[in-house]
C-alpha cells in the first residue's frame, strides 16, 4: 500500500528525472536498454556533490511492532514494481531508515546517485493522486532549497500579482478603418473596463488565480465602475488607489470587419503608478507565484517592482506596452518572461518581421538585451518562445472564428501567469524556468486566447474557468 507512494525513489535510484511541469501529468521517458539495467534518461543531470534526502511521512501511527514490516513491504512492493517497468531497483544507491515524525510512520530514503532536483519535486508532485497513506514529503536537495510538498487532495490556487493599468475601453465596429481625414460609420459601440494590467488580472482570475491588482484610477464614476467590474471578475481591488489629480486612462478602439483594431491610449491616473506605489505593496509579494507589469506604467515603478520580486524568488513576466516605452534595459535584466506582439517586438529588435523566420532572428535579437525567455505573439500565425533552448521555437495558432480580437493579447499573458504559477506551486518548478513548463505554459495559454476571439469585447470575452472546461476538460491539470 505504500509502494505507489513513495514510487518516485525508485526512479530517483537508477535515473534522473525529468522536470514534469503539469502536476497530473506522468513524466515521459525514453529507454535505452544496457547490458545489466534499463535507465531512464530524462531531462537535465544534477551533479550533486550531496545526497538527496527524501523523507515520506504517512498518516499512519509510528508502530515498533509494525513499522519493519511496512518497510519490508514497500521494498518488496517497489522491487516488483521496478520489474514491471523494464529496470532494476537498485538498493545499493539508496540508504532507507524508518523515523518517528510527529508521531507517525516515516521513510528517509537517502539517495546517492546523480539526479535532478526538479524533476525529483515534479514528480513528488505527480504521484500525490495516487497516494492514499502518505501525508507528505519533505525534499533537501542540493539544487533546490529545502521543500514541503504535500499530497493533500485540497490545492491551493496560483497566486498572481499584477501592476498595472486600467483603463476603460470605448469601441466602435466598423466595416473598414477610416483613412486620413474621413469619417466612417460606425455598426456598434460598446464601453467597457479594460486596461492591460486590469485585463490580465481578470484573465488570470477567471482561470482560478488568486490575483491582487496593484494600479491607479481617478477619483471619478469611470474608476468606481471598473474597480466594481474587478471585484465581480474575483480580483482583489484592495491595492487599487484613487487619485484627485487626473483621471481614470481611457482607450479609443476600432475594431473592422475582419476583427483587427486600432487603439489610442490615454493612460491617465496609471502614470501616478510609480516606485512609491511598488514599495507600498511590497507585502503582497510575499506568498505570489508570480507578478506582472506592463510599460504603460512609470518604468521606475516596474523596475521597483521586478526588484522586490527578484528579492523574494517571484517569477517576473513583463509585457512592454505601449512599445515605445519598452527599451530600459535595467529592466529588461530583472524580467523572466518578456510577452510581447509584432509591433513591439520589431521596435526592441529593430527588425521587420515578415515571416517566422524572421520573428525567430528577432526572439533572439531581444534575449540578448537581458529578458531571460522571451514570447512573440503573432496572431493568426502563433507565436514564438526564445527560451534557454539553442533555437526558438515556433508554436502554431489554435484555429477559431475571429469575431474581435481586442484584448486576446492579454488574455494571452493573464494565462500564460495562470500557467507557470500553476506549475510553481504545485508542481514544484521554480527558478530558472525550465524549458519544458515555459512550452507546456505558452500552449495552454494560446488555446485560452483563441477562445476570447469568439467574443465581443476584452474583459468580457474572456472564458471562465467552467467554460474553458467543458471544451479543454484537462488543459487546467
Amino acid at each position: 500500500m505504500y509502494g505507489v507512494a513513495i514510487m518516485l525513489i525508485v526512479f530517483a535510484t537508477v535515473c534522473t528525472l525529468t522536470t514534469a511541469c503539469s502536476p497530473t501529468r506522468m513524466v515521459d521517458m525514453t529507454t535505452t536498454t544496457t547490458p545489466s539495467t534499463t535507465t531512464i534518461i530524462i531531462g537535465r543531470r544534477k551533479r550533486s556533490a550531496q545526497p538527496t534526502i527524501v523523507t515520506a511521512v504517512s498518516d499512519e501511527p509510528y508502530d515498533d511492532s509494525r513499522n519493519q514490516q511496512r518497510l519490508d513491504f514497500v521494498d518488496k512492493l517497489l522491487s516488483r514494481m521496478a520489474k514491471s517497468q523494464g529496470f532494476t531497483y537498485n538498493k545499493e544507491e539508496i540508504q532507507e531508515k524508518i523515523v518517528n515524525q510527529g508521531g507517525n510512520f516515516a521513510v528517509e530514503f537517502t539517495i546517492m546517485s546523480e539526479l535532478d532536483c526538479y524533476g525529483l519535486r515534479n514528480f513528488i508532485v505527480d504521484v500525490k493522486k495516487n497516494t492514499a497513506h502518505f501525508a507528505y514529503a519533505t525534499v533537501i536537495c542540493e539544487d533546490v532549497k529545502p521543500t514541503t510538498i504535500s499530497w493533500s487532495s485540497s490545492m491551493s490556487p496560483p497566486k498572481i500579482v499584477v501592476f498595472g493599468t486600467i483603463i476603460q475601453d470605448l469601441i466602435s465596429y466598423t466595416e473598414r478603418f477610416p483613412r486620413p481625414g474621413e469619417t466612417v460609420r460606425g455598426t456598434e459601440f460598446l464601453s467597457a473596463h479594460g486596461g492591460k494590467g486590469a485585463n490580465q488580472a481578470v484573465a488570470a482570475a477567471r482561470l482560478g488565480a488568486q490575483v491582487t491588482l496593484i494600479a491607479k484610477v481617478g477619483n471619478d464614476v469611470i474608476g468606481e465602475e471598473n474597480i466594481k467590474g474587478l471585484r465581480e471578475a474575483g480580483v482583489n481591488v484592495d491595492r487599487i488607489e484613487k487619485s484627485s489629480k487626473t483621471s481614470t486612462g481611457t482607450a479609443l478602439i476600432t475594431v473592422d470587419a475582419r476583427g483587427e483594431q486600432t487603439t489610442v491610449v490615454s493612460l491617465g491616473a496609471n502614470l501616478v503608478l510609480d516606485e512609491s506605489s511598488a514599495t507600498q505593496h511590497a507585502d503582497v509579494l510575499n506568498d505570489a507565484d508570480v507578478v506582472i507589469a506592463q510599460a504603460g506604467a512609470r518604468q521606475s515603478g516596474n523596475r521597483k517592482m521586478f526588484e522586490l520580486a527578484r528579492q523574494k524568488g517571484v517569477l517576473t513576466i513583463c509585457n512592454p506596452a505601449p512599445r515605445d516605452r519598452c527599451e530600459d534595459r535595467s529592466i529588461m535584466g530583472l524580467i523572466d518572461i518578456l510577452c510581447l506582439n509584432q509591433s513591439e517586438a520589431e521596435s526592441i529588435s529593430q527588425t521587420s518581421m515578415s515571416t517566422v523566420a524572421t520573428a525567430k532572428t528577432a526572439a533572439g535579437l531581444i534575449q540578448q538585451k537581458g529578458p531571460k525567455n522571451v514570447i512573440i505573439t503573432l496572431g493568426a500565425d502563433g507565436c514564438i518562445i526564445k527560451g534557454s533552448d539553442a533555437q526558438p521555437v515556433h508554436i502554431p495558432a489554435t484555429p477559431s472564428k475571429v469575431v474581435d480580437t481586442t484584448g486576446a493579447g492579454d488574455c494571452f499573458c493573464g494565462s500564460l501567469a495562470f500557467f507557470i504559477a500553476h506549475y510553481r506551486r504545485h508542481g514544484g518548478t521554480q527558478l530558472p524556468l525550465d524549458d519544458r513548463c515555459l512550452h507546456e505554459a505558452v500552449k495552454k495559454a494560446a488555446i485560452i486566447a483563441s477562445l476570447s476571439v469568439t467574443r465581443k469585447g476584452a474583459q468580457t470575452s474572456f472564458w471562465t474557468r467552467d467554460e474553458v472546461l467543458q471544451l479543454y476538460p484537462h488543459i487546467l491539470d
